[in-house]
């Protein structure tokens, strides 16, 4: 009876360890799984920011060297790029967001020669943001380097992705903005205190 009774205990412990076993291989595997995954989204998701970031840089391009003046209180598309972004990254729904930094450069008072009137120049530091909508959520930022125009909009899953140039006269002053997707409404922003 001693014997039956040490050879059940036996076969007892072989099961629970056997099944702290296959735990820990589950969770370690789940956790490499994890890791993978997260590290593909993430370079799936900066590889498309600065492709992003690149066509800003073109459709900025085109955009500044347009002599086009629009009426008081007017707006008009000088220049768009369709971008061509996929439904999903690894499986997973993203979105875009195209942020302008809170701090705006303002250099005032710049001459090129001593014969040329000074003038401002206003930079606006500019972030494609790049998120997951669901797990595992990953988050990237990629600056674009500094240019005169004002930056907003959003796309989902790659849906509505063009990018275009605007430019608008507010009241006489005449400013620049590229936008992500469409919008309906230009949010313009005076003065940051």
């Amino acid at each position: 009876m001693v014997k039956a009774q040490t050879q059940i205990i036996g076969n007892i412990f072989m099961v629970l360890l056997s099944v702290v076993f296959l735990t820990v291989i589950s969770i370690l595997s789940y956790s490499l799984y994890t890791t993978q995954l997260k590290s593909e989204i993430e370079n799936n998701l900066r590889q498309i920011g600065t492709e992003i970031s690149k066509s800003i840089i073109k459709l900025y391009e085109i955009g500044k060297n347009s002599k086009y003046s629009p009426n008081e209180n007017g707006s008009a598309k000088l220049a768009e790029i369709e971008l061509k972004l996929p439904s999903r990254i690894s499986g997973k729904n993203y979105e875009i967001f195209l942020v302008a930094n809170p701090i705006l450069i303002q250099i005032s008072n710049i001459s090129v020669n001593e014969s040329s009137p000074p003038y401002t120049l206003t930079l606006y530091g500019t972030k494609v943001v790049l998120r997951t909508t669901q797990s595992p959520e990953v988050f990237v930022e990629v600056d674009v380097p500094n240019i005169g125009a004002y930056v907003q909009g959003k796309s989902e899953n790659g849906l509505n992705s063009s990018l275009a140039y605007y430019r608008y006269n507010l009241n006489g002053t005449i400013k620049d903005i590229i936008l992500l997707g469409p919008q309906d409404i230009i949010i313009d922003i005076g003065k940051v205190s």
